[in-house]
Formats: C-alpha cells, sequence, structure tokens
C-alpha cells in the first residue's frame, strides 16, 4: 500500500518544467518586458510570439505585467500601495527576479495555449506557484478570487478544473481551495502517506509566502487530483463544469478579482501522450480506492 500511495505522489510531482509542453518563469530571457517602479511591462503589451492573452486591455486600467512582484508599473490604473518587505507585503519572485502579476482591484484574467496543434488535451498536469497579497495600506480585501483553470479556450463555461487562494463571504478570510462541480471549496484535510490517515489541513493563507500547486486533470474520467505544497489534498475530484459536454482542454488559464495584489510564477503544464502516460495514471490513481476506505 505505502509503495503505491508514493508512487502516485511521485506521479503527481513529475511534471518537471523540462518535461513540459509548456514552461515559463517570466524572465527577460524568454523575451518578455519586464515591469519596475517605472517601466510598464503590461501583459497586453509583450510580444505576441509570447502567446498570452488577456483581459487587461484597456490602458487606462492596465494592472496585469510581469515583473518582480514587489513593484507597481508606472501607467494605466493607480495601484493600490501595499508595504513590500513586511508581513502585510507580497514575497519576491519565486523563482528568478520576475513573476506574472495582478495589482489593484479590477477581475482580470491572463491565459495561454497548452496545445499544440494536432495534439489533444485529455490528460493534463500543471504544476505552479502562486501568492495572494494580505493586507495593505489602503488594506486588501479577503473576499475575491484568485485561481488557475485548465479549460478549454477563455471563457468560463468549459472549465475542467481549478484551484488557488480565493477569500468568500462566508468565511471573511482567505483559504486555500479547488473548484467541482461549480462550486468552491476550502481544502480541509490531507492524506498523510506515513499513517495512511487524512489528517487535519490549515488552509489558512498566509502573507508574504508562496504556494506550490500541482494538479493532474483526466477528462477521460471526469476527474481530477491535486497536491499543495506537496500534500495529496483532493483525489477523484469532479469536474468544475459538470453540465457542458468538456472537449480537450487546450488553455491554462488565471484570474484575479480581489483589491490587492497576486503573482504567478514558475509554470509548468504537461499534456503526455494517453499512450505512454494513461496506463500509468490510471493504475497509480486507481489504488486511490484503497486509500478512501482508510478515511
Amino acid at each position: 500500500m505505502r509503495s503505491l500511495a508514493l508512487c502516485l505522489v511521485t506521479m503527481l510531482c513529475a511534471c518537471a518544467p523540462v518535461l513540459a509542453d509548456y514552461a515559463t518563469g517570466f524572465e527577460a530571457s524568454e523575451g518578455y518586458t519586464l515591469s519596475s517602479s517605472t517601466v510598464g511591462g503590461y501583459v497586453y503589451e509583450q510580444p505576441t510570439s509570447l502567446g498570452w492573452g488577456t483581459s487587461d486591455t484597456a490602458a487606462i486600467s492596465y494592472q496585469v505585467s510581469v515583473g518582480d512582484p514587489l513593484y507597481y508599473p508606472a501607467g494605466g490604473r493607480t495601484p493600490d500601495v501595499y508595504v513590500p518587505g513586511t508581513s502585510t507585503g507580497m514575497a519576491a519572485a519565486h523563482g528568478g527576479s520576475s513573476a506574472l502579476d495582478w495589482k489593484a482591484a479590477y477581475g482580470r484574467g491572463a491565459w495561454h495555449g497548452i496545445l499544440d496543434p494536432g495534439q489533444t488535451g485529455k490528460l493534463i498536469t500543471t504544476d505552479v506557484w502562486m501568492q495572494r497579497q494580505l493586507g495593505a495600506t489602503p488594506p486588501a480585501t479577503a473576499i475575491g478570487q484568485f485561481f488557475c483553470a485548465i479549460q478549454q479556450g477563455s471563457g468560463s463555461t468549459n472549465r475542467a478544473a481549478g484551484f488557488g487562494l480565493n477569500g468568500t463571504s462566508s468565511t471573511n478570510a482567505a483559504r486555500q481551495g479547488y473548484y467541482s462541480a461549480g462550486n468552491w471549496i476550502p481544502v480541509t484535510q490531507y492524506y498523510d502517506f506515513g499513517t495512511q490517515t487524512w489528517l487535519a489541513y490549515d488552509n489558512t493563507i498566509v502573507a508574504n509566502q508562496w504556494y506550490h500547486f500541482n494538479a493532474i486533470v483526466d477528462l477521460t474520467a471526469k476527474n481530477w487530483y491535486l497536491t499543495i505544497d506537496g500534500k495529496l489534498v483532493a483525489y477523484q475530484v469532479a469536474l468544475w463544469n459538470t453540465s457542458p459536454t468538456l472537449l480537450d482542454s487546450d488553455t491554462v488559464y488565471f484570474y484575479k478579482s480581489f483589491i490587492g495584489g497576486a503573482a504567478v510564477d514558475d509554470l509548468s503544464v504537461s499534456v503526455p501522450e494517453p499512450s505512454s502516460i494513461l496506463a500509468l495514471a490510471c493504475g497509480a490513481l486507481g489504488m486511490l480506492g484503497m486509500i478512501r476506505r482508510r478515511r
């Protein structure tokens, strides 16, 4: 049992950037124009060859950029001021010197394709680091979304899986969690492979900290799996949208809506061929029925 469980963890964490179909650290060496305290670097202005789309297209309210999370780029909407380097601020880039950053108060999305021509997206692994601002001057609000979704296109009706750092009016606090069957579900437990039991999970979001999300989405089985910071927190989760007929997911999509800053870094997405990975995935994930019986 334990060896099979460890096999599952290994598989969930196997989508290293060097093996990914799409991977980026949002660095200048990749062709990005970076923001600073005086330079824009907005996603809408990035080279089209980088492949990013965004709903942040109005120059008067630009707020999605690439650069150091501790700086606001000049121009666009005047950002909400925060206190970098303190418990109320944000952490510097996770890897390198830059990340994909959100500022201010408007809801904005950014997305990128994950399939090559002729490729199908039935089994998708996603590895990404995310953080959100807590506390500020003026205060950042807890209520609002900051999530990553694997979906078809850039709309909101064909989302297969989603996870992130949301705040809801019911809790009035930002929590780690995921979407399933149209609902936001804060994480409450994780599977401990040493004791082979489910233990309580602290889903509180800490300021100035990056969170590591790793998900595998199986569109054939119509469910998915999630680890946060290496802990298995959800398995055989129902897809986010259950009513529409989901075809191949072809897009990784990020969205932020609360007042305050947020950032994404070190993103990698892998869409392995079924002949090479699917058999392993089904075998390893099938053993989770044994895990369920131990809950």
